[in-house]
């Protein structure tokens, strides 16, 4: 039987985490074409912690999920998930990329993308057990787009699509979610909502989600990790002037707590 993850403990709109590390990543290296991309990486990440991942383009954020997810491999170091390799665990891990499998011209509906999520079912099945269909009700429910059943994937708003897929990775009820550039395509009001989800998933899964969009930090996030090679990680949900300095190479003017806008210095 499967380990299940203890419930965050919740009080008001806070969430405390477990001091359990479910992932350990030690001293990791990894090259892409003999170029270095991330160096000497440690961290620790606890159960049910919201860990938001920044940092430029290149600096390795979405390779360090893919290192997590077990498709790329490390060319020094180690990564423990739940005390094991990352290809052992994938069943407990729901991950949505940047640029997701799911072609928005094909005539596949909502619901027949969201079973698409079950391991082991072929992508043309439409007999799908009871049980599963169930399932599929149950989490687009969750995510505030049963209605949408029916619709063309094509066919709905980006930020119902990102929805859908959420629901797709929540099928087969992850202990930990993955996220890379989840709100690329949902407008401000869209993304405001989303991240509300992402805060309501979190009181049950650990949640990794890689951004650009640092409003999110404080307000939403428990940690903090910059990638640019090296990690810079902050165990608050804020941004510090060392991992500024660190990761982008520019001054901090500002960071207002809790408030959506963060100020940079010209660089």
């Amino acid at each position: 039987m499967r380990r299940l993850l203890p419930k965050a403990n919740v009080h008001g709109n806070d969430i405390t985490m477990d001091s359990t590390p479910i992932i350990e990543i030690k001293n990791l290296c990894f090259y892409h074409d003999q170029q270095l991309v991330l160096k000497d990486v440690n961290l620790r990440i606890n159960a049910h912690e919201f860990l938001v991942i920044i940092g430029p383009n290149g600096g390795g954020k979405t390779t360090l999920l893919k290192l997590l997810l077990g498709l790329y491999k490390p060319a020094r170091g180690s990564i423990k998930i739940f005390g094991k390799a990352p290809q052992d665990v994938l069943e407990r891990i729901g991950y949505i990329p940047q640029q997701t499998d799911v072609n928005n011209l094909f005539p596949i509906s909502v619901m027949d993308v969201v079973l698409t999520g079950i391991r082991g079912k072929k992508f043309f099945q439409r007999n799908h057990s009871p049980k599963h269909v169930e399932k599929a009700r149950s989490v687009l429910k969750r995510m505030g787009v049963w209605e949408l059943k029916d619709s063309r994937i094509g066919n709905i708003s980006g930020g119902q699509r990102r929805r859908v897929l959420i629901a797709r990775a929540l099928i087969k009820d992850p202990e930990i979610l993955m996220l890379d550039e989840p709100t690329a395509s949902v407008d401000t009001d869209g993304q405001q909502q989303f991240y509300e989800t992402l805060n309501e998933l979190n009181k049950n899964m650990t949640i990794l989600l890689v951004t650009h969009d640092i409003s999110v930090i404080s307000k939403h996030v428990h940690t903090v990790a910059c990638m640019n090679q090296k990690c810079f990680y902050h165990d608050r949900g804020e941004i510090t002037e060392e991992m500024i300095q660190g990761s982008y190479g520019c001054h901090l003017d500002l960071i207002a707590h809790g408030k959506p806008h963060r100020m940079l210095g010209e660089h």
